[in-house]
């Protein structure tokens, strides 16, 4: 036994229509499509007027009132104009998409640009900080020493010898981010770098 025949749906309804516009050729009015577009398109007759008022508006089918009627056609060029033009639409929009896209990640790029130079600059000004405190704490401490023990003396030595390798190494390392920051960024110098940074542009390693 066969199934129940499946109703077509509004697009079919529509794609059929402009078919029946497109053979006949002739200018029609609501009621010769009502009568006509049932038997050989299959469209049920009280749908018609809604079908073809969503034409009318889409630009699809055009229409004209002369007198008492109301008359109706469609031409296949003009259907053709508008995919065209829809097209042409659609591929505006992809392209303005798409430097819209790029601006973003443009600005994506230069935030984290922005982040990493503020996150290495204030990872600089910690460690300088944490120094200058260590170096303080140790010209503290030497003013308590007696110089006439030898072993203090002795002490004081390796002290004075860990604070200046530490120096050092820090020295290194901020010499590291602004040669990278430097070779990142043309243009900008390290005795700039380090200027921008609060640090002498003559700096250099403690014997």
């Amino acid at each position: 036994m066969s199934g129940k025949k499946r109703g077509l749906s509004h697009e079919e309804k529509r794609k059929r229509m402009c078919e029946f516009f497109y053979e006949k050729k002739e200018v029609m009015t609501l009621k010769e499509l009502e009568k006509h577009l049932p038997k050989v398109k299959g469209i049920v007759s009280q749908t018609v007027k809604d079908i073809l008022q969503s034409l009318v508006d889409d630009g699809l089918v055009d229409s004209d009132k002369i007198g008492a009627g109301n008359f109706f056609w469609a031409l296949p060029s003009k259907a053709l104009s508008l995919k065209q033009n829809k097209i042409q639409s659609l591929k505006h929009d992809i392209d303005q998409f798409g430097e819209e896209t790029e601006k973003l990640n443009a600005e994506a790029r230069q935030l984290l640009s922005d982040r990493m130079d503020s996150d290495e600059r204030a990872e600089l000004e910690i460690s300088h900080a944490n120094l200058l405190a260590e170096n303080a704490s140790i010209d503290a401490r030497l003013v308590a020493y007696d110089d006439r023990n030898p072993a203090k003396l002795k002490e004081l030595e390796d002290m004075i010898s860990e604070a200046h390798g530490a120096v050092n190494r820090w020295t290194d390392n901020v010499f590291s981010v602004v040669s990278y920051i430097s070779s990142k960024n043309s243009g900008l110098d390290q005795a700039s770098l380090l200027q921008q940074f609060g640090l002498p542009a003559d700096m250099d390693n403690i014997d």
